[in-house]
C-alpha cells in the first residue's frame, strides 16, 4: 500500500511543479495581476482589469504555505509574483478603479471582494489601503443584511461557496483589527475611513460604476448600517465586538444549508441529489467557527460528499452567482475537491483510517482526470504556448484559466499532504513511536548540558539550528550522532526535539533489525529503511545501535566470526541514501551510543551522518539550572532552601554529574527540615555520584581516549576542543601530563588520567584501536 501511495507522491509533485511553471505563464509582469482566461490565439500582452483570480492565487499561495511541503517550491511564486501583485491592488484613492473588481462578474461581487479582502490583509499597512478599506465595507455590508434579517428569504441566502469567502474575509479583517491593537491613531484613521467612503468612491471616473458601487456599498446616511460598522470597526478586548454577530449569522446560515443539503439524499442509490459543493462549503464554515461543536455533522458532511463524486466529478446544479448579463456560474469540480482535501486535513487526529482512506479514493479519479486533461493553448506570437486547465463547468479545450490552474495546484499539494499523513500513519503502526504533542520534556524546558561552557558548539544550539534549517537552504542532512556516557540525556534531548518540531517521534533499537532472525537481518534492514525513506515530518531516534554498528576490525580482531560480520557493508549504503533522502525532506535522524570508538569507521566518515555531537555531563551553569528546577519541583515551600542546600553540597564535585544524579541529591537536601542534616544527606549522596571513572578504563575501552580527553575537560570547567573526533593520541597525552595536579581533588579520575598517559605511550596509539 505504502509503495502505491509513494507512485502517488511523485504525480503530485510533478504537477505541482508544472502547475507553478504554467501559472507564471499567466502572469502578467506589466500589469502584476494574473490573466483570467487565455484561448487559442489571443494576445497575452493585452491590458488586463483587476480580477477575482489574481486574488484566488494570492489566497491559494498563502494557505499552502500551511502544509508544510518543504520539498515542494512554492517559495517563488509567492515572493516575485504573489508580492508583486498585491503591491499593484495597494493602489492610491486616485487609481482605485485599477484595483477593484469592477468588471468581473459584476460590480463588487461579494465572493470576489471577499477575495480582494483576504489576499491584502497580509500587506503592511493594509488598514490604510484604500482597496482594503471598499472591501471591507463590501463585506460588512452585506454581513449586516443578512444579520439584520431574522430569516432571509431562501432566494436571498447566499450560496454557502460565497458565505465561506465572507467568512474568511471577516477572519482576515479580525486579523487587521488585531494588528492595529497597540496604535489607537491608526485605530480612528481606519474607522474614519470606513465610515466616509465617500471621497474614495468619488475616485471612480464612472458615473455608472460610482451608482452600482453605492448599491452594495452602502449608503453613506444609512444611521443603522452606520452604527454597525462603526462597532464592527473598532478593536475592543481583543476582539471587533460588532464581529461577532457577523460570525454567528453566517454560522447559522452555513449550518441550515449544510442540514438541507445532507436532506437531499437518497436512500436508494446513496447519490446526492444536492449540491456538493454547497454543503462542503457549509462544513468548512462549521469547521472555522468550531470544529467540535460541529464534529457530528462534519464527518457526516464529508462522508456524503464523497458518495457525490463520479469520475472526478462534483455534480453542481446551485450557481453560486449571477453575473449582470444573468449568466450563473457554478464552483468547479476542482475547488469541489479542494473544499473536501482541506475539510479531511483539518480533521485528521479525529477522522478514521476509513474516512481518510475514503477520501484518497475519491480524489485519486480527480487526480487522474487533472493529469489526463490539461489544456495546450497556442497564443500570438511565435511558437508561443501555454498550458493548464479550464473548468469543467464552463468546459473548453482551447483556454485555461488562471483560476482552475491555481486550484489545481491547490489540489495536489493537498492531495499531496494527505498522502504522506496516511503513509506516515502505516508505517509508524509497525514500529515504536509517539506522537509529537505527547513527547516529554519540551525543548524549552530541556538545559542544555553545555550551558556556560567555553564554547560556541552547545549541544542544544546545534541540534535547534541544524533542525530549523529548511530544506531548500541545508547544506548538511540532519543526521546526528550523539555519545557519551550513560544518563547524560541523550533520549531526552531527541524527544525534546520532537516536540520542538512538532514532528513524530519514531524509536528503533537492534531488537527492530533483528525481529525475525539473526541471518535475516539484511532483509529486515532493507525494509526499514525504505520505510525511512517514505517518511516526513518525522525524528527518528535509533537507539543503542553499538551492536549493528561495531567495527569491523574489532570484530575480526574479537574472532567473532558471525553474520555481524556484513552487518556494516550493508549499513553503510542504506545510511547514504537515508542521509540524501533527510536532507531534502522535513525530518530528522539520531543515532545514539555510549561507546562512540566502537563504531565502524566507515560510518562514522563524512557523506553518512554528519552531526557528531558529544553529549557531557553538565556544566557548572548547567547543573545549577537544572537543581533549581528540580528544587522547584519536590519542595516548592522550602524552593530556596533546598536548591541553596544542594548547590553547597556540589561546591567540591567536579563537572561529571548526570541528570538522575542531580535528581537523587535534591531530594537528599529536601529529605530532612534542619540544614545540617540535609547538607550531610546531600553531601553523602555527592560522594558517590557522578560518572564512575572505571567507566573509561583504558583496559575495557582501549580506544576511547578522545572521549576521555573531552570528559575530562568539561570535570574541570575547560574549554572543549573545536572538533573532538580529529585530536591525535599525542594532544591527549599531552593535556593529561597538564591536568594530573588538577585532577587531585578527584582522586579516581587522577588515577584514570595516569593510566591513559602510560596506555596511550606503550601502545603509540593514535588511529583508535590496538594494534
Amino acid at each position: 500500500m505504502t509503495d502505491e501511495i509513494h507512485r502517488s507522491e511523485l504525480l503530485c509533485i510533478e504537477f505541482i511543479n508544472y502547475s507553478i511553471e504554467w501559472l507564471r505563464s499567466l502572469y502578467h509582469p506589466r500589469y502584476r495581476l494574473f490573466h483570467v482566461a487565455i484561448s487559442d490565439g489571443d494576445d497575452p500582452r493585452r491590458k488586463i482589469d483587476p480580477n477575482a483570480a489574481t486574488s484566488r492565487v494570492g489566497t491559494v499561495v498563502a494557505d499552502l504555505a500551511s502544509l508544510n511541503l518543504s520539498d515542494v517550491e512554492i517559495r517563488n511564486l509567492h515572493e516575485l509574483i504573489v508580492a508583486s501583485a498585491r503591491a499593484r491592488l495597494a493602489v492610491s484613492s486616485a487609481d482605485l478603479q485599477d484595483a477593484l473588481p469592477l468588471r468581473t462578474f459584476g460590480t463588487l461581487p461579494l465572493f470576489s471582494t471577499a477575495l480582494l479582502l483576504e489576499f491584502l490583509a497580509p500587506n503592511p499597512n493594509s488598514a490604510c489601503v484604500p482597496a482594503f478599506v471598499v472591501a471591507a465595507r463590501r463585506v460588512l455590508r452585506e454581513a449586516y443584511v443578512l444579520s439584520s434579517s431574522q430569516t432571509p428569504p431562501q432566494a436571498d441566502r447566499p450560496h454557502p461557496y460565497t458565505l465561506y469567502r465572507a467568512y474568511k474575509a471577516l477572519i482576515s479583517l479580525q486579523a487587521v483589527l488585531d494588528g492595529l491593537a497597540g496604535d489607537p491613531t491608526a485605530q480612528r484613521a481606519f474607522r474614519s475611513a470606513m465610515l466616509s467612503g465617500g471621497a474614495i468612491i468619488a475616485s471612480l471616473k464612472s458615473t455608472k460604476e460610482r451608482n452600482k458601487l453605492f448599491s452594495v456599498y452602502g449608503s453613506l446616511s444609512d444611521r443603522g448600517f452606520n452604527a454597525f460598522l462603526k462597532e464592527a470597526s473598532t478593536w475592543r478586548s481583543g476582539r471587533a465586538n460588532g464581529l461577532d454577530q457577523c460570525f454567528q449569522t453566517l454560522e447559522s446560515m452555513a449550518l441550515a444549508a449544510a442540514n438541507s443539503e445532507l436532506a437531499r439524499f437518497s436512500g436508494e442509490s446513496g447519490r446526492m441529489h444536492g449540491d456538493s459543493s454547497a454543503l462542503l462549503f457549509s462544513l468548512r464554515v462549521l469547521a472555522a467557527r468550531n470544529m467540535a461543536r460541529h464534529e457530528s455533522i462534519l464527518a457526516q458532511g464529508l462522508d456524503a460528499t464523497l458518495k457525490g463524486c463520479e469520475y472526478g466529478l462534483f455534480p453542481g446544479n446551485m450557481p453560486f452567482l449571477f453575473d449582470d448579463k444573468g449568466r450563473a456560474t457554478f464552483v468547479p469540480s476542482v475547488e469541489t475537491a479542494n473544499a473536501a482535501l482541506s475539510l479531511c486535513l483539518s480533521r485528521l487526529l479525529v477522522a478514521g483510517p476509513g474516512q481518510l482512506q475514503r477520501v484518497l479514493e475519491m480524489t485519486l479519479d480527480v487526480q487522474t482526470r487533472l493529469a489526463d486533461g490539461y489544456n495546450t493553448v497556442t497564443v500570438q506570437g511565435p511558437a508561443k504556448s501555454l498550458r493548464g486547465w479550464a473548468s469543467d463547468k464552463a468546459p473548453s479545450s482551447a483556454r485555461v484559466d488562471s483560476w482552475i490552474t491555481v486550484e489545481a495546484l491547490a489540489f495536489f499539494c493537498r492531495r499531496l499532504a494527505l498522502l504522506r499523513f496516511v503513509k506516515r500513519q502505516q508505517i509508524l503502526q509497525e514500529y515504536s513511536w509517539i506522537p509529537h504533542d505527547k513527547c516529554r520534556p519540551t525543548w524549552t524546558s530541556i538545559v542544555d548540558p553545555d550551558l556556560g561552557a567555553a564554547t560556541s558548539r552547545t549541544t542544544k544550539a546545534v541540534i535547534e539550528t541544524v533542525l530549523s534549517t529548511p530544506p531548500s537552504k541545508r547544506t548538511t542532512a540532519p543526521m546526528f550522532l550523539l555519545y557519551g556516557p550513560p544518563g547524560t540525556s541523550k533520549t531526552t534531548l531527541v524527544q525534546g526535539a520532537a516536540e520542538l518540531r512538532q514532528w513524530d517521534l519514531m524509536t528503533l533499537s537492534p531488537s527492530d533489525f533483528v525481529e525475525d532472525t539473526i541471518d535475516r537481518i539484511e532483509q529486515r534492514s532493507r525494509k526499514i529503511f525504505h520505510d525511512l525513506m517514505r517518511m516526513d515530518r518525522c525524528v527518528v531516534l535509533l537507539d543503542e545501535m553499538d551492536s549493528l554498528m561495531r567495527d569491523r576490525e574489532l570484530l575480526g580482531r574479537d574472532g567473532h566470526g558471525t553474520i555481524l560480520d556484513f552487518v556494516v557493508p550493508a549499513l553503510l549504503p542504506k545510511l547514504q541514501q537515508l542521509r540524501d533522502y533527510v536532507l531534502r525532506h522535513d525530518m530528522a535522524v539520531f543515532f545514539t551510543t555510549n561507546y562512540y570508538e566502537t563504531i565502524d569507521s566507515a560510518i562514522l566518515r563524512g557523506g553518512r551522518i554528519d552531526h557528531h555531537l558529544p553529549v557531557l555531563p553538565y556544566t557548572e551553569k548547567a547543573r545549577t539550572d537544572v537543581v533549581q528546577r528540580f528544587a522547584s519541583v519536590i519542595s516548592r515551600s522550602r524552593q530556596a532552601d533546598v536548591g541553596k542546600i544542594a548547590l553547597d553540597a556540589l561546591r567540591s564535585v567536579g563537572c561529571n554529574l548526570v541528570y538522575r544524579d542531580l535528581e537523587y541529591i535534591v531530594r537528599a537536601s529536601a529529605a530532612h527540615r534542619r540544614r545540617g542534616p540535609a547538607l550531610a544527606a546531600a553531601k553523602e549522596e555527592a560522594i558517590t555520584a557522578g560518572v564512575n571513572p572505571e567507566y573509561y578504563s583504558p583496559k575495557k575501552r582501549p580506544g576511547a581516549f578522545r572521549e576521555v580527553h573531552i570528559v575530562i575537560r568539561r570535570l574541570l570547567n575547560k574549554p572543549m576542543p573545536a572538533n573532538p573526533s580529529t585530536v591525535s593520541a599525542t594532544d591527549v597525552i599531552q593535556f593529561l601530563h597538564e591536568s594530573v595536579s588538577a585532577l587531585a581533588l578527584h582522586p579516581g579520575w587522577k588515577r584514570l588520567a595516569e593510566n591513559w598517559i602510560a596506555h596511550l605511550k606503550k601502545h603509540d596509539l593514535d588511529g583508535g584501536h590496538l594494534p
